[in-house]
């Protein structure tokens, strides 16, 4: 059985695709009221209440999802501290999936947003171990079938063990 670990899940809009396809799924958001809606969208699912940097979890995962929610991490102590958080939740050989918006120099466009170039996770991403998966982004191309181009979706993986 695969693990994954969805941070941020919001309402679970990603859960029912991990649990159809026997995932043992696991969500954390800092909203109440998306953490309660998302248990009753996929009761198979198991969701914790907290912030990403602070909830106890007791095990490692196959696959980390962070969708659109690094760039809510402004503070970069905080920013760099949820990255070696979970790149130690990963077990060894497992993927961080990452989609966010990657501008060519860092951007702010508000208070509670900082998008960082793709190059400043890879940089640092590297430094914790997780190595980005250069044709991930080619085979995801390649298997988009609605046209257009695909999300910015980025998949870094850490080392296998021995």
């Amino acid at each position: 059985l695969k693990t994954v670990l969805d941070i941020g899940c919001g309402y679970g809009r990603v859960a029912s695709c991990f649990c159809e396809a026997g995932y043992d799924y696991t969500g954390v958001d800092v909203a109440p009221v998306a953490i309660e809606a998302a248990r009753k969208r996929e009761p198979r699912g198991h969701f914790i209440l907290g912030s990403a940097l602070k909830v106890g979890l007791e095990k490692k995962f196959d696959l980390i999802c962070v969708l659109y929610v690094f760039v809510h991490f402004v503070d970069e102590t905080d920013w760099l501290l949820l990255i070696g958080r979970l790149s130690g939740q990963l077990n060894p050989g497992g993927s961080l999936l990452l989609a966010d918006h990657f501008p060519e120099i860092e951007n702010r466009p508000n208070k509670h947003v900082y998008q960082r170039p793709l190059s400043r996770y890879e940089t640092v991403f590297e430094a914790s171990g997780l190595h980005r998966d250069s044709l991930f982004n080619e085979r995801l191309a390649n298997a988009w079938h609605l046209g257009g181009s695909p999300p910015p979706f980025e998949l870094f993986r850490a080392q296998p063990s021995g």
